[in-house]
């Protein structure tokens, strides 16, 4: 969820052998997750957005201090007047 309150639907990636990801311009979310009693609990390290969903799951990959990888498709999100990735940001990462 943004800091607006918007809800954000994506896939979340924690096996760092997989080898395909969504295609298309996509929010990336590089996070410590968990999950407990029925809900994910995030701890972002960055977001930010990106056309190359495939090369941030190969970083993703070599980065031993993140356990999951959250990808949100630019095509799930619902036009507004919203700036989703600051939204996120405002979030997460500014508290």
């Amino acid at each position: 969820m943004g800091k607006s309150g918007e809800v954000y639907h994506g896939k979340i990636y924690c096996d760092k052998n997989c080898e395909t990801a969504i295609a298309g311009p996509a929010i990336i979310c590089l996070t410590n997750s968990r999950f407990q009693e029925d809900q994910w609990h995030h701890r972002m390290n960055s977001i930010y957005m990106t056309s190359q969903v495939q090369a941030a799951l190969a970083y993703f990959k070599v980065r031993d201090d993140i356990s999951h990888m959250i990808v949100i498709s630019k095509q799930s999100l619902a036009f507004s007047a919203v700036d989703h990735v600051d939204n996120l940001i405002r979030q997460y990462l500014q508290g």
